[in-house]
């Protein structure tokens, strides 16, 4: 189900990129009715007294930051958003809209389902039909998560192959529907291979390394451009630099 899932993904993004965003946008708001839905729907079955006290006994602040921890992964894959630049009509005006607003919806939504999901212990509340809805909003989010990680991968992968760091194949767009089918094939033959081929436990681990180096080498590059200027940069900036990285493989180990 998963190779099949991201070969069709795969299929509608070679398609156009008009067809693309139609998709994502109407199963994205698909999805955000569902969470509303939660949201109203557990509030009604809501319990005060589970927030009282707010850390009971035998809990610590260290379960608390776990838990911030694994909610910090909501987040991940923002960053696509800016892979699709070339596609916008104004990409100045348009990205830090697209990125700020889109932060900002999903913080709110999540952390309202948080709060929801912490009011309704026990989680059961006797609302069988709900169940459904529930296991289409996961379908759904199983669904936007594929692919926009497909469509921002095929993007970097063009990119990286217009600066010449791959071979030009890679940057062919089609003239009659402008997308990258060649670096997007590539990624939905290589995920799908992946995805059948591997277990999920593996894949887990994949993604929570892969997602810390991301972040590391953005970060050591971001310093590295910023402190860095060939013939200008003092002793220093060096010196920052390098106290900025060494802080950031502390954080990472």
């Amino acid at each position: 189900w998963a190779c099949g899932l991201i070969l069709f993904c795969t299929a509608i993004q070679c398609y156009g990129v008009a067809e693309s965003a139609a998709v994502n946008s109407v199963i994205t708001c698909m999805q955000v009715v569902v969470l509303v839905f939660i949201i109203i729907a557990g509030l009604t079955k809501a319990d005060r007294a589970n927030f009282t006290p707010f850390i009971k006994p035998g809990g610590t602040w260290k379960n608390i930051f776990n838990g911030a921890a694994v909610s910090f992964f909501s987040f991940i894959g923002f960053d696509a958003l800016a892979t699709t630049a070339e596609e916008q009509r104004d990409p100045a005006r348009d990205m830090p809209r697209g990125i700020l607003g889109a932060v900002s919806i999903i913080t709110v939504l999540y952390t309202m389902v948080c709060v929801t999901l912490s009011l309704m212990v026990p989680n059961s509340v006797g609302m069988q039909w709900a169940k459904y809805v529930v296991c289409i909003g996961a379908v759904l989010g199983i669904f936007t998560t594929v692919f926009m990680a497909l469509l921002g991968a095929a993007r970097i992968l063009t990119g990286c192959s217009r600066e010449r760091m791959l071979p030009p194949i890679f940057a062919w767009v089609s003239k009659s529907r402008q997308t990258p089918y060649v670096a997007t094939i590539t990624i939905g033959l290589i995920g799908g291979g992946i995805a059948l081929f591997s277990e999920f436990a593996e894949l887990s681990d994949m993604i929570s390394i892969g997602t810390l180096l991301v972040f590391f080498f953005v970060a050591v590059g971001l310093l590295w451009f910023r402190c860095n200027v060939r013939g200008k940069t003092s002793f220093k900036s060096q010196c920052l630099l390098l106290l900025h990285t060494v802080a950031i493989v502390g954080f990472a180990m």
